[in-house]
């Protein structure tokens, strides 16, 4: 890891390295120290598997494994038409498929492109699971408040999101959006609220670990994602029974949301088809307790033990 900032609490079992302890660095402008600091740490561990959780880390697993009986594993959490740095990307991409063992990507949309462009022959499609302790959950349809969470960053659409919901407010005003995230963009987002003049009925709430309490306590979820590697965030809120509204953008939405069935896909940064969508679901109770009845169902095939067990099977 580059840094030292750990968000979720690890079990005790867990060991945790850090490449460059107490700093946050580039890891591409420091790369050859990192090489250097990534062998030592593989020499200390001495492990049968390296599972990078992003392509991009192949370009540091790779040269820090040479001639080293290692098996590598690139999971992919991205989309894989998302190139930031084009060189970066594109390369690391093209090494990870010839170079990696195997290549886990999340939606058999990926797999599908990556079939295509890099002709990849070992890939996998294995989704993330939902991780939430908690049983008997209880659809609460009796608030009147909408939730979106995410990190506050152009990929998101909060921008679109604000502008759509300058619609609903004006014909659901006793409904509140609650925002829960960090990001970039959050100074922006708020001013955005304000020149909307939808600030009253809009709560920015910075990330924290207590998401559970949004969830059990909203009766929408929208999401605006320009696009996703996945939305694991979706699968969270069917857990909780939430009935979904999001731009159906590539890539996941459509492999977690059954449309018209326990959610509702629209055109991808169309405001006022989103707007609508969720104007009816306000507006229909009773739509909005099928869809929750639904969505926790559906969310089981979405639970730890499938994943489990098909990582293990690739382990061994």
């Amino acid at each position: 890891m580059g840094g030292s900032k750990k968000f979720h609490s690890l079990d005790e079992k867990i060991d945790f390295f850090y490449l460059h302890e107490g700093m946050e660095i580039n890891i591409y402008i420091n790369y050859l120290k990192t090489i250097s600091r990534y062998r030592r740490i593989i020499d200390k561990v001495r492990p049968d598997y390296i599972i990078d959780i992003g392509v991009n880390l192949f370009l540091e697993t790779l040269p820090a494994t040479l001639f080293k009986p290692i098996k590598r594993i690139s999971w992919e959490h991205f989309n894989a038409n998302v190139y930031h740095n084009y060189l970066i990307n594109y390369l690391s991409k093209f090494l990870a498929v010839k170079l990696s063992d195997r290549l886990i990507v999340l939606t058999d949309d990926d797999k599908s492109i990556y079939i295509d462009r890099f002709n990849a022959k070992r890939i996998d499609t294995i989704t993330c699971p939902v991780l939430i302790d908690e049983d008997n959950i209880q659809y609460n349809n009796t608030t009147n408040y909408a939730l979106a969470v995410g990190r506050l960053v152009p990929q998101k659409g909060f921008d679109l999101l604000l502008k759509s919901w300058k619609e609903v407010s004006e014909k659901a005003p006793n409904w509140k959006l609650r925002i829960v995230g960090d990001g970039i963009c959050k100074d922006e987002l708020q001013q955005l609220a304000k020149d909307l003049e939808i600030l009253d009925s809009i709560e920015f709430i910075s990330a924290n670990n207590n998401i559970q309490y949004y969830f059990k306590n909203s009766s929408i979820f929208i999401m605006s994602s320009r696009f996703e590697g996945f939305g694991l965030v979706l699968i969270e809120a069917k857990w909780f029974g939430l009935p979904i509204v999001s731009f159906n953008c590539n890539f996941g939405p459509s492999s977690i949301i059954r449309d018209q069935i326990d959610g509702i896909l629209v055109e991808p940064e169309n405001i006022r088809e989103l707007s609508e969508a969720v104007i009816d679901l306000m507006n229909d109770p009773i739509k909005r307790n099928t869809f929750s009845e639904r969505a926790i169902l559906d969310s089981k095939r979405f639970s730890p033990t499938e994943f489990y067990d098909r990582w293990i099977h690739l382990l061994k």
